[in-house]
C-alpha cells in the first residue's frame, strides 16, 4: 500500500483557510456552546499525492477527493474545556462529521466520532481494464474482476480504522448531538486511560494535533504493507498449486477412466483438471480478500512512539512557507473506460498489445481444449463406430466453442464463435490418431491445441470476423 508524506501549515488567520474549513456552521456553533474553544487551523498537504494526475470517471466525492489532493485540507480544530481532547469538523462526504480525539503521553490514540452516514462512492477500481465491459470481454475476466473487487474490499466507512493492536481506539457513535458524543468520548477516556495507565498533557498546542495524522498514516502503511506481503504469498502458492493441480487430477482422473470407461459419463471426466484449476483459482482470490479485509487489520500494528518522538517529526513536516491561493479545479468531462485506459497511449503500440492479448488468450484456450479433448478415444475410428464418432465430434464442437467463448478475448464474439467451432472439430478428428500413451499424449495433445486454435483465430482475425 502506498501512502504519501505529509506536511502540515499552521493557517490560523488566513481569511482563506477559515472559509474551506468552515465546513458545518450547525456543528461548530454545538462545540462552542458546550465549553470547546478555538484553537487555530491547521492545514494538511501531501505534495506527492497532488502531483499524482489519471484521468478517472468524475463523481461528486471524487472531486471532493481530487480537491484534497490538489489544495490540501483545512481543519479548525477546538480544545475541550478540560483540555484533554482536541475537535474538529471533518469531511465524511454526505454529511459533515465531528470528531474527538485524545492522544496520551505514551502514544495510545483514543477518538470518537459522529458515524458517517455512507461510504465514498467512487468509480470501479477495475472499471478502465481494457475488454472488461466491451463484446471482446469474457466471462472468466468479468468473474476475476468481480473476485478482484472483493480482494480489495469496499472503501472504509470511516478512514482512521480502530486498532487497538497499535493503541489506536476509535468508535463511530451514531448520533449528531455533539454533547452527547463528548459525554461518549470522556467515559472511553476514563476507561483506557484507567487501563493504559496514560498522562494527557493539555490539548490546545497545534503541533500535538499534527501527531494524529502523523501517527495515522505510520499505521495505515503498516498494514497495507503487511496486507501487500500476505497476498503476494497467497499468489505465489496459486503459482505453484496450478500445475501441480493440473497434473494430479490428470493422472487421478486417467487412473478412474480405465475403470468406468464403458460408463456414459466417462466421456465429462475430461472436465474435472478444468475444474479443478478453476477452485484454485477462486479460493486463492477468496484468500486474498479475506487476508485484506480481516487478517492485516488484526496483526499487531507498529511500535507505539511517546509524544515527543511524534512531535519530533511533525517539526520536520511543518511548512512555513505561504500558503498557495486554492486552485480551482476545471470541470472535469466523465470518460469512458476506454478512453481513460487510452490516454496518453499510442495508437501503434495499443494496437500490438491488442493482437498480443489475443494470441495470448488463444494458446491459453487451446492448453485447456488440447487437454479437455485428449481422452479421444482412437477405436471410434478405427471400427468405424458412425455413433461413436458423431459423439467425438460433437464433444469437440461444443468443448471447443463454449471454451473460446468463455476465455478468449481480443476477438469479437462471432469470431470466437467460429474459432472454436472449427477448431473444436478439427481437434477431435486429430487427437484419437495420437501415437503415444500416458503423460506424452497428453502433451503433444495440449502442443496441437494451442497450434491449432492460434492458427484458426489468427486466420479468422484476419477475415475481420
Amino acid at each position: 500500500m502506498k501512502t504519501f508524506k505529509v506536511n502540515y501549515r499552521d493557517v490560523s488567520g488566513d481569511p482563506e483557510a477559515a472559509a474551506q474549513a468552515n465546513r458545518a456552521p450547525e456543528l461548530r456553533a454545538a462545540l462552542l456552546a458546550e465549553g470547546f474553544a478555538p484553537a487555530g487551523l491547521v492545514e494538511f498537504q501531501s505534495p506527492e499525492l497532488a502531483s499524482r494526475t489519471m484521468p478517472l470517471p468524475t463523481n461528486p466525492d471524487l472531486e471532493k477527493i481530487t480537491d484534497v489532493a490538489k489544495n490540501g485540507e483545512v481543519d479548525e480544530v477546538f480544545t475541550s474545556p478540560d483540555q484533554r481532547a482536541f475537535a474538529a469538523i471533518e469531511n465524511a462526504f454526505d454529511k459533515p462529521v465531528v470528531s474527538m480525539r485524545t492522544l496520551m503521553e505514551n502514544g495510545c490514540i483514543v477518538e470518537t466520532t459522529m458515524r458517517p452516514t455512507r461510504r465514498p462512492q467512487l468509480p470501479g477500481q477495475f472499471d478502465g481494464l481494457p475488454g472488461a465491459n466491451s463484446a471482446q470481454a469474457n466471462v472468466p475476466m468479468s468473474l476475476t474482476l468481480k473476485l478482484m473487487q472483493f480482494g480489495m474490499g469496499r472503501l472504509p466507512l470511516w478512514p482512521r480504522g480502530n486498532w487497538p493492536g497499535a493503541d489506536y481506539h476509535v468508535e463511530l457513535v451514531d448520533t449528531r448531538d455533539v454533547g452527547e458524543l463528548w459525554r461518549r468520548h470522556k467515559q472511553r477516556l476514563d476507561a483506557i486511560q484507567c487501563s493504559s495507565l496514560g498522562v494527557i498533557r493539555p490539548h490546545f498546542e497545534l503541533p500535538l494535533y499534527m501527531c494524529f495524522n502523523c501517527r495515522t498514516m505510520e499505521i495505515m502503511q503498516h498494514h497495507g504493507s503487511w496486507a501487500g506481503r500476505i497476498s503476494n504469498v497467497i499468489f505465489a502458492l496459486f503459482v505453484l498449486a496450478v500445475p501441480l493441480t493440473l497434473f494430479l487430477t490428470y493422472r487421478a482422473t486417467d487412473t478412474f477412466l480405465t475403470t468406468i470407461r464403458t460408463s456414459p459419463f466417462a466421456t465429462y471426466f475430461i472436465f474435472v483438471p478444468l475444474l479443478s484449476m478453476l477452485l484454485v483459482a477462486v479460493t486463492a482470490m477468496i484468500l486474498i480478500g479475506l487476508s485484506n479485509t480481516y487478517l492485516a487489520p488484526r496483526l499487531p500494528g507498529p511500535g507505539v512512539r511517546a509524544v515527543p518522538e511524534l512531535l519530533a517529526e511533525v517539526q520536520t513536516r511543518i511548512s512555513t512557507d505561504p500558503r498557495p491561493r486554492v486552485q480551482t479545479a476545471p470541470p472535469v468531462e466523465a470518460q469512458t473506460p476506454a478512453a481513460i485506459m487510452g490516454a496518453n497511449q499510442p495508437q501503434p503500440a495499443a494496437g500490438r498489445l491488442d493482437r498480443y492479448r489475443m494470441l495470448l488468450s488463444m494458446m491459453i484456450v487451446g492448453v485447456f481444449a488440447g487437454m479437455l479433448l485428449r481422452s479421444a478415444y482412437a477405436w471410434t475410428f478405427a471400427t468405424l463406430n458412425l455413433p461413436g464418432i458423431l459423439r467425438q465430434l460433437g464433444l469437440g464442437l461444443v468443448v471447443g466453442t463454449a471454451i473460446t467463448l468463455m476465455i478468449a478475448s481480443g476477438i469479437s464474439f462471432k469470431g470466437r464463435a467460429i474459432t472454436g467451432s472449427i477448431a473444436g472439430l478439427v481437434t477431435a478428428s486429430i487427437l484419437p490418431f495420437i501415437p503415444f500413451e500416458g503423460s506424452t499424449r497428453y502433451f503433444v495433445s495440449i502442443a496441437i491445441g494451442v497450434l491449432l486454435w492460434v492458427a484458426v483465430g489468427w486466420l479468422v482475425r484476419s477475415r475481420n470476423v
